[in-house]
């Protein structure tokens, strides 16, 4: 989205580049907390020929699937929690990683 909606000339900072993980990373959390409300599916979610709303049962489905495998996302941000911290405690800069 960050892409879409950049129109920075200087490719050095255009979109995500020359920001940290954690600020790209915000807008993603948000739309995706608001893209599975319920409320929010019933409003936008229509056949694109007839124009007829998601039936009830898909709306939750899609819902129920929010939290489904979020131990994994979890466990991913866990892995790279501890390579960076590894990588910051054990650099020497007169030597290599240990």
């Amino acid at each position: 989205l960050r892409h879409l909606l950049c129109n920075q000339t200087e490719g050095l900072v255009a979109g995500t580049s020359g920001l940290e993980m954690d600020a790209v990373a915000i807008p993603a959390f948000f739309l995706e907390r608001w893209a599975y409300d319920p409320t929010t599916l019933r409003s936008m979610a229509r056949h694109v020929e007839t124009d007829e709303p998601l039936p009830e049962p898909a709306i939750d489905m899609i819902a129920a699937t929010r939290t489904f495998h979020r131990g994994l996302g979890l466990l991913k941000r866990m892995t790279l929690a501890q390579i960076d911290l590894d990588l910051h405690t054990q650099y020497d800069p007169d030597g290599e990683l240990q």
